[in-house]
């Protein structure tokens, strides 16, 4: 994390399954990334960096499961201060972060 911050690094992004679900590379381990989440989440704010989720997508995965997986994590890890903060709003084109 230290190398990460005195490279001009602030934001990570980080691939995220929900705790029953598993990267299909790390078979037999569901929950590895959301088990991970926290250390990375004190060490993010430790060394002064941003965390963002890159919500994979999972057999199953549908609106449902997404609102799910989103209330999750803003239930589990919501208060942290190190999550990236995006606005949006609609256009034409579609959604677009401010």
């Amino acid at each position: 994390m230290q190398w990460l911050r005195r490279a001009g690094i602030g934001v990570l992004v980080t691939s995220w399954y929900p705790a029953d679900k598993s990267d299909p590379q790390l078979k037999d381990t569901p929950g590895f990334t959301d088990g991970a989440l926290p250390l990375l989440l004190r060490m993010a704010e430790k060394y002064q960096l941003k965390v963002a989720i890159h919500h994979e997508p999972y057999p199953g995965r549908d609106a449902a499961s997404i609102r799910r997986d989103i209330e999750y994590l803003i239930d589990t890890y919501g208060e942290n201060p190190v999550w990236v903060h995006v606005s949006m709003r609609m256009t034409l084109t579609g959604p677009v972060s401010i």
